[in-house]
């Protein structure tokens, strides 16, 4: 019995139920009014101190949204779409906000003039072009260029509808805040220059190295045993690299779907429908008119495809079939689909040929090229003796599209007899043996039609009662993985859900509700059973944490052997400064012990890997800043205890000349690297609360 049948059965209870909670409601909302106050919703967020309303936001996004509904051809879009759209709003809000402020600052605008010249003039935005040139030249019947565009927007404005004028206004307006955008860059990038001490300083870190002999002992060469580490070591740890840990407010849950899947009789019935189409479909004078309604690909009279380009099931049928003729329906996926040949024409050109390949790679030599195409000769006798299906390496291509072998390949195929056995042929990847199975000429035009397979309502009403039942249980049980391992179901734990979090494993709509609730839930808590996509889904959260520094506990596993490592570097460093000699590496190995080893560097750039030392910036630092024949105290690296000792400093200082192409060169890196560092950098600058989950978005 599914929920609603329950419902209808208890319609009397419901009733009263119903009654109870209106009275409770009322006077709930009366009595926190009264105490509290109206409660308006929660502010979408907060950008360089300036509050975004929630109704603002609404008022944004949804108007987006209005605006990328036009322009699909159902007015539907994916569920995904929407969240990338809820992103897009906020960061354009977002952009808006920051360099508004900047070029308010700066004193930066666009002119009208310069405005006319981006829509109409010699500098017309690519955007405009991009955005009006179908229109100009359908509506128009003449070429895209300033004075059509000029011609029209006049005719927008004439005759426009509200919409189309509203669309035209609001693109002006985000062309004028992008160029004026793009002048800010432009002034920044500007700006970026070199000195000659930075010039000389890059030339330095460029073309000098150091030869290095160091003394040193790795974690690995000190047992565990040696060393305690407690609860002290890691919170330590944890308050000195607390900038590694941060955590924004989050919330984790554990969750149970029950996907909807058609019956064999929804699938029985769905079949059937398109089973009527069929001589329907085969009989419509205007097979452009019908397919827009019945497909998601519309037919286009006059345009032909090669074999290659036919899907499976036509490429299998469509040499046996006559003009008008109608085969299927396939289940393709999650649709039934039917094909009809409209026609076919012979092409002069072309020949399309099915084909079975067995391909011998080239090897790394010579002599293993020679062994490779000594194969492919032993297997074109062998295929040529019996047939291609004795050699393993054999596959069936299929109609294959010319040029993914090469011109010599479509060349000697296209030579060949139908049934002969030709090769070895040679390119790029090996040499191939190959099956000529069959051959055509034709091009073909196809219509299709498409049903797409659904799930009835009592296979809905199925799926309900089932994630109603378990819900059931996994209250009683108060743990929703518990009752999912009683039923022999998988449940899938979420990881950190933040206010940006947008996806769940198995789910591709109705993510984002869930998400919100658990957000605003507290441990432990139970959701509705929700409807998302094809699924319904239950929810239990497992664990909030707040905004800060992560927990010792959460992070323990994480560091446990950075810690460890850190308490060894302290055992190590300390037993080095025990030693009766400081500058001599040989002999503080000597006197070190087991564990101890001497090694050399050469020519130690300041970037990249070292080779015996592996990656270790700060040991990589510390060698640029030592003089030639100092020794170092010893040092915490990534993998144990260094003492170092530079024994040359290799490279020369840059010459008059080299300066000036140093500096270029800076000026060029620099700028690129500023441009990209713009947009990011006024970011980081002005205080950003993105609140739109609290609310509701």
């Amino acid at each position: 019995m599914s929920v609603m049948s329950r419902i209808r059965n208890n319609l009397p209870l419901v009733a009263v139920v119903i009654a109870i909670a209106i009275l409770a409601f009322t006077v709930s909302d009366f009595l926190n009014q009264f105490f509290s106050g109206s409660r308006a919703p929660e502010d979408a967020g907060v950008i360089a101190g300036r509050v975004i309303s929630a109704q603002d936001f609404q008022t944004r996004y949804q108007n987006a949204l209005a605006s990328a509904k036009a322009q699909s051809p159902n007015g539907i879009i994916p569920d995904q779409q929407e969240l990338q759209i809820l992103d897009q709003t906020w960061n354009q809000l977002v952009t808006e906000i920051v360099y508004g402020d900047e070029l308010d600052k700066v004193g930066l605008n666009v002119t009208g003039a310069e405005l006319v010249d981006i829509f109409t003039g010699k500098n017309m935005s690519d955007f405009v072009k991009n955005k009006y040139q179908a229109a100009v030249e359908q509506n128009l019947q003449k070429p895209f260029n300033g004075a059509s565009m000029k011609e029209f927007i006049q005719l927008i404005q004439d005759q426009g509808t509200p919409e189309y004028k509203q669309d035209l206004k609001e693109f002006e307006k985000a062309l004028k805040e992008y160029t004026a955008q793009e002048h800010y860059r432009k002034m920044v990038k500007a700006s970026y220059t070199s000195s000659s001490a930075l010039a000389r300083q890059r030339f330095i870190d460029n073309n000098h190295s150091a030869d290095v002999s160091f003394m040193a002992v790795n974690y690995s060469a000190v047992p565990d045993s040696l060393i305690e580490v407690d609860d002290s070591d890691y919170k330590a740890f944890l308050k000195e690299n607390a900038h590694r840990f941060k955590q924004e407010e989050s919330t984790s849950i554990r969750f149970v779907r029950f996907d909807i899947t058609p019956s064999a009789a929804d699938t029985a019935e769905v079949k059937a429908e398109a089973e009527r189409w069929k001589k329907t479909f085969a009989s419509v004078p205007n097979d452009s008119t019908w397919t827009l309604r019945k497909s998601s690909v519309p037919f286009i009279p006059g345009q032909f495809a090669p074999m290659s380009d036919l899907p499976a099931n036509v490429q299998e049928n469509v040499l046996n079939m006559a003009d008008k003729e109608v085969i299927g329906p396939f289940l393709e996926g999650d649709k039934f689909k039917l094909y009809k040949l409209v026609s076919s024409q012979v092409s002069e050109d072309d020949t399309w040929a099915q084909v079975k390949v067995a391909t011998f790679p080239k090897g790394q030599t010579p002599e293993d090229s020679i062994k490779n195409r000594e194969d492919a000769l032993a297997g074109l006798r062998t295929a040529r003796s019996q047939s291609m299906d004795s050699l393993s390496n054999a596959f069936d291509r299929g109609w294959y599209r010319k040029g993914s072998f090469g011109e010599d390949f479509d060349e000697q195929v296209a030579n060949a007899s139908v049934g002969s056995i030709i090769g070895p042929i040679a390119d790029a990847r090996g040499f191939h043996v190959v099956q000529v199975l069959n051959k055509t000429n034709k091009q073909f035009s196809v219509a299709q039609v498409e049903r797409e397979l659904f799930y009835s309502d009592k296979t809905l009403n199925e799926a309900d009662d089932k994630a109603a039942l378990f819900a059931a249980k996994a209250m009683d049980l108060n743990n929703i993985e518990a009752a999912a391992s009683e039923e022999g179901i998988a449940s899938y734990p979420s990881g950190a859900l933040t206010g940006t979090s947008k996806s769940l494993t198995g789910l591709n709509e109705g993510v984002r509700k869930i998400i919100l609730w658990a957000l605003k839930s507290d441990v432990g808590a139970f959701s509705e059973i929700f409807k998302a996509g094809d699924s319904f889904v239950l929810a239990q959260v497992t664990e909030k944490r707040s905004e800060g520094t992560q927990s010792v506990d959460a992070v323990r596993a994480s560091i446990a052997t950075e810690v460890l490592n850190k308490k060894k570097a302290e055992f190590i460093i300390s037993k080095i400064k025990g030693l009766s000699v400081n500058n001599d590496l040989a002999a503080m190995t000597t006197e070190y012990g087991t564990g101890a080893y001497t090694d050399t560097e050469a020519a130690v750039t300041f970037n990249g890997a070292l080779n015996k030392i592996g990656q270790d910036p700060f040991i990589q630092g510390y060698i640029a800043g030592m003089e030639e024949g100092t020794v170092s105290p010893p040092l915490e690296g990534v993998n144990g205890v260094y003492v170092l000792q530079v024994t040359k400093k290799n490279g020369a200082e840059p010459t008059p000349e080299d300066l000036p192409t140093q500096k270029s060169a800076d000026v060029i890196s620099g700028t690129s690297a500023m441009e990209a560092k713009i947009d990011q950098g006024l970011r980081e600058v002005i205080d950003i609360k993105d609140l739109r989950w609290k609310a509701g978005f």
